[in-house]
């Protein structure tokens, strides 16, 4: 019974965590593996993923540099167009924790904060903050955006893809 409890408790965490689709290094523009070699000389555990917003196709590339998740995302041509590191929510200043848990309490019944990422989305350095939360009885995951100073920029809910069964 604590096994099925475990995975149950387990099972939104994955489908969080998950990328669009996993591909080889051979498939993603040589650019790609040398700019990670160059800007981040000991990483390691480079997992590579495309991933389609829109319309848009992206190279993502995630892996570990300096004890720090790194998620780097690329067009098509190989140039970086995002960079997130995940950080811990309680290194944050008060002040910047005090803006955001007061944004998430107005917005929301419950919360609890399961993800918090330093971001330079082309150049504009930000701070992205997955959260489960309750809102009109419903529960959903949201990701919400702040500048560094921790002024409420946007939130998007989170769409989460099934896992393909087995059966």
């Amino acid at each position: 019974m604590k096994k099925f409890l475990i995975i149950i408790f387990l099972f939104p965490i994955t489908l969080f965590a998950q990328s669009d689709k996993s591909v080889s290094v051979k498939n993603v523009p040589q650019t790609i593996p040398e700019h990670i070699l160059k800007n981040y000389p000991s990483h390691t555990n480079v997992s590579y993923f495309i991933e389609k917003n829109a319309d848009t196709m992206f190279y993502e590339a995630d892996f570990t540099y300096l004890k720090q998740k790194y998620s780097l995302l690329f067009d098509t041509l190989g140039n970086v167009f995002e960079i997130e590191i995940e950080i811990s929510f309680k290194k944050l200043t008060e002040s910047v924790k005090k803006l955001i848990e007061e944004k998430f309490s107005l917005d929301l019944k419950k919360y609890k904060i399961k993800k918090a990422q330093a971001v330079d989305y082309r150049g504009m350095m930000l701070y992205e903050i997955q959260v489960r939360g309750t809102k009109n009885k419903d529960v959903d995951f949201y990701e919400y955006y702040f500048n560094r100073s921790g002024k409420f920029i946007k939130v998007e809910t989170i769409d989460l893809k099934p896992i393909p069964s087995l059966y």
